[in-house]
């Protein structure tokens, strides 16, 4: 009897949420891009699905910073919706959005 063929591989969920509700100081993973042009648009600005980017300041009711690498990107909220991320902490001496 061969019990690798009755056993099967369970992958863990994990909870993710759209770019657009990060906080200041959130470290992020971006995990899906939910369309091709909402993909060529991150693309560009180096945010490929695996990219580790920082929330750097929320503009209210206006765009998203994110800090990408080397530089700093201000990223539209009708994008950011469509953008998913999986977030750590907020890192402990920056400052939070109420």
């Amino acid at each position: 009897m061969d019990l690798m063929a009755h056993t099967s591989v369970i992958e863990p969920m994990v909870a993710t949420s759209s770019l657009d509700t990060a906080r200041a100081g959130q470290s992020l993973r971006v995990v899906e891009i939910d369309d091709p042009s909402a993909r060529i648009q991150a693309l560009r600005f180096g945010m490929a699905e695996g990219a580790d980017i920082h929330c750097v300041t929320r503009i209210p009711a206006g765009p998203i910073v994110v800090r990408s690498g080397r530089q700093e990107i201000a990223i539209g909220r009708a994008l950011a919706r469509r953008i998913r991320v999986i977030g750590g902490a907020v890192r402990p001496g920056r400052r939070h959005e109420r």
